[in-house]
Order: C-alpha cells, then structure tokens, then sequence
C-alpha cells in the first residue's frame, strides 16, 4: 500500500488554509449565478421564447463557468459536474416543446464550459508542462495527429465535432493537476456534485421507467435506438438524465463510489436510489464498473471504514430486495440476469464478440486508423470501415483508439495512461480517503473499457477527472522529505 501523508505535515507549496475548506468571503462569490442560471433555463423552457435557449443556454454556461473559474473554482467544479448531469435533460424539454433540432447547440454546454480553464492555462504554461503532467501532455500531442489524419480522411465537422469531446474533458484533468494548492477543497465540490446529483439522476430515472415523460419518448421516437426498449413506460431501459443507458450507467457507477467512501448523510437515501437506477439501466458496463470499483475500496480501505462500507451495502440490498417485490422490476431484472448464464443466446453479447473479430480484420487492413472524427462519422453512417468494428465506437474504449488514432496512436495513448496510473497509485498523497476514491473511480472505468467508451466524451470526462484529481493529490517522490514520508495514514 502506497504511503498516505495527511494534508497539515505536507507543505511544498501547498499552505494547510489551502487545504481546507475556502473562507467564508470565497464560498459566497458566485452563487447567485448558479441560482440564476437554472432559473432562466425553466423560465425560457417553458414560456413562448423558448428557442431562445438554443444559444443562451450554452452561452450562459460558458459565461458563469468564466466567472466561478475566477473567483470560486470549487463552485465552477460543481457548475461543470452537473451541466453533464443536466443538459441531454434540457435538450430534450426544449426539442418537445418546440421542435426536434438535430444537431443542437445545447449539448455544447457541458463541453464548452469544460473547456474554459483553457483560456488561464495557456497563458501558464510554464506551469502546466510540469514533469508530472508529462503523460497527459503525450495524450494531447496524440489527439493533434488524430486530427490532422482525420482532416486528410472526414469532413471538418466530423474531426471537430469529435476533438472537442476528447479535448475538453483533458482541459479539465490539466485544470486539476494545475490547481494543486487548492485540491482537496476541489474535490469537496466534486463529491458533494456527485452524490447529490447521483441522487436526483436516480429519482429521475425511477421515474422515467414507471412514468415516460413525454419528452423522453418523443426524443426515443426520434433517435429510434432500439437498444434502449421502447417508448412505453416499464418498457425503456432507463437513461434518466442522460443520453443513453451506458452514460448513465457510468455516472451511477461513480457516483456510488464516491458515495462508499464518503461522509454525507445524503449518501444514506442517494445509495439505494442510485442502485435501483443502474439496475433499470440494464447496462453490464456499469455494473463491472461499480463492482470493480467498490471491491478495491473493500481492499484499500481500513476496519472502520470498512465496516461502515460493509452495513451501508447490508442496508441497500435490504432496499433493493423490497424495490424488487414490484413484478415489473422482477421481469426485467430476470430477462436480463437470464442473458449471463445463456451467453450464445444474448444477442447484444454475440454481436460484441464478432464486432472485435472484424476490428482485428480492420487493423490489418488499415493500421493508421481513420483519424478524429472516426466516431460521429460511423455513427451517422458517413464513413464504412472495411471489415472493422461494425457497431458504434462509443461502446468500446479499445475500438475507438484503434480506429481513431491507429497503431502509433494507440500504443502512445496505452503507454501514457499507463505512465498515470503509475503516478496515481504509487505516489503517496495528502489525503488517503479521497485518493482511495479517485483509485476506484479508475478501476471501475479500465474495468468496463470493453464494453463502453472511457477516453472522451461525458464517460471521458469521468476518466480525465480521475486521473487529473489523483495526480494534484500525490506528492511527487522529489517533493517527500525522509522525515515526512515516514508519517503514514494506513488507507
């Protein structure tokens, strides 16, 4: 076990007022901009101006992150957590109320307010290219090859549409590993966003599979996905909040790590909702991601924590068992627990395995990959990859690198990552229980890199966040005094 250093003997740099909760004066700036923004957003939503939320809600988005960013960085944290949360929910409203509009420029809030750190951390970039963000400097050097290839291959938009997915959740991980002297208090907003919000994405979705709203099914009409059931209320596969079944899945997932392993009363209501919703999405990608990331806390953890882990597990499968005495939730759960012990019958699963099988021709076929802009162009069918990956890329982390950045990309992308684990699990930390959350939140991602997308996108932004959190909670092996490392927290 890594050695954990508590935040009041560490001191390179990072002053212990930093290190804990900000002063009263900084908690109060910008809350009334957080209070705004949502009530102009239901305002417009529901008055006859309402497509003017079109363009307004992005461009508040980016204009309230700007002012957090400078003057309340733990609330821009919270604002750009539940923007990811919220906004596929905003679209939807809008699109029923007046009109469908594809593609909208509201799903470019969350991405665009990611990004606004951007505008502080070029001018800093002495700072930023310091010798622990290395690797994540690598990631973004690979993300320009992949987009002058995909120039040479896609059109613009595609290449664009795609490179601001895979840009803005790294802007956000840089931002972390930026702002190490305010860190802990970083991660404070985080996980209070998280639990929170994975306590009103869960309500939602409860509410979603045994009463459609009829924005959802209009927008299930529209996408016409038949992955995700159908428009009839115990008849969809809960995407809640979000855009589809697995994004939820992940977001749940992480959002229950972090609950295990906190401290909130809240996380006594917010476990069991957030269950019952990643059951009801009936994504597997989720539910590895979240049984990889709690059995690490079970091992990491120490007694105490353990225990109170172990009874807050006891309490939510008691919730769930009397949940599960609805008929309706015991036929889908039995429909979909059936497809593990008949695996040749689970069509989903035979057509992953034969999709891998194509990938492999694929790469054979054409190891440079087809550049940025691979995945929307696959998913609205302007772009065949001959004998490759026949389904879209989103589902799997291992077919968007390959088909992405091809064989050089992928192996600097592989060994980059690989450089950030090593850093985020070896270095000691200032704070032993946030960086065993942040270790988990990982390991539940890497664990269902199979079955989803993890490196862009909202899951993406999940990943970066992690590793961008673990890497400003570790303390460099030159920064730890001999006199200083030998002071251990045991986990």
């Amino acid at each position: 076990m890594s050695t954990m250093i508590s935040a009041d003997t560490y001191n390179p740099g990072l002053t212990a007022q930093a290190l804990h909760l900000p002063r009263a004066d900084s908690e109060s700036k910008g809350y009334w901009s957080v209070i705004a923004m949502p009530v102009i957003t239901v305002g417009l939503l529901f008055s006859p101006a309402n497509t003017l939320l079109l363009y307004t809600f992005p461009l508040m988005a980016v204009w309230i992150a700007v002012y957090l960013y400078r003057r309340n960085r733990p609330l821009y944290v919270g604002l750009v957590c539940w923007l990811w949360f919220l906004t596929p929910l905003v679209r939807r409203i809008l699109d029923y109320r007046a009109g469908w509009t594809q593609p909208t420029a509201i799903l470019l809030a969350p991405p665009l307010a990611t990004c606004v750190p951007l505008l502080w951390l070029i001018p800093d970039w002495r700072r930023v290219l310091e010798r622990r963000a290395a690797p994540l400097i690598c990631v973004l050097v690979t993300c320009v090859y992949a987009t002058f290839l995909g120039i040479l291959n896609l059109a613009p938009r595609f290449v664009f549409q795609d490179l601001l997915t895979w840009l803005a959740p790294l802007i956000f991980g840089f931002m972390l590993s930026r702002h190490r002297e305010q860190i802990v208090e970083l991660f404070q907003a985080f996980e209070k966003a998280f639990i929170y919000g994975l306590l009103v994405i869960s309500v939602y979705g409860v509410i979603q599979f045994f009463f459609l709203p009829k924005w959802d099914a209009f927008w299930m009409g529209w996408v016409m996905m038949d992955s995700i059931g159908k428009p009839e209320p115990t008849e969809v596969r809960v995407f809640s909040t979000m855009n589809g079944p697995q994004i939820l899945a992940s977001f749940l997932a992480t959002g229950l790590i972090v609950a295990f392993n906190s401290r909130q009363r809240i996380r006594w209501v917010a476990i069991p909702a957030g269950l019952l919703c990643l059951v009801l999405s009936l994504a597997r990608s989720g539910w590895v991601a979240m049984a990889a990331g709690t059995v690490y806390l079970l091992f990491s953890l120490s007694h105490r924590q353990r225990f109170r882990m172990v009874v807050a597990g006891i309490l939510c499968a008691l919730a769930m068992l009397v949940a599960l005495q609805n008929p309706d939730l015991q036929e889908v759960m039995s429909q979909r627990f059936d497809s593990f012990s008949d695996v040749k019958n689970d069509t989903s699963f035979m057509d992953r395995v034969d999709a891998y099988k194509g990938l492999i021709d694929g790469f054979m076929i054409n190891p440079f990959g087809l550049g940025m802009g691979a995945t929307p162009a696959i998913a609205e069918d302007k772009v065949t990859v001959h004998r490759g990956w026949n389904q879209d890329l989103g589902d799997s982390t291992i077919a968007m690198v390959i088909t992405t950045m091809g064989a050089a990309g992928a192996l600097v992308l592989v060994c980059s990552l690989l450089l950030l684990a090593r850093r985020v699990f070896l270095d000691a930390s200032v704070n032993a229980v946030y960086t065993n959350t942040v270790r988990a939140i990982l390991i539940g991602l890497i664990a269902e890199a199979a079955l989803d997308g993890v490196v862009s996108g909202p899951t993406g932004f999940l990943t970066w966040a992690s590793v961008g959190f673990g890497l400003a909670l570790g303390i460099p092996a030159e920064d730890a005094q001999p006199e200083i490392a030998a002071v251990e927290l045991t986990a």
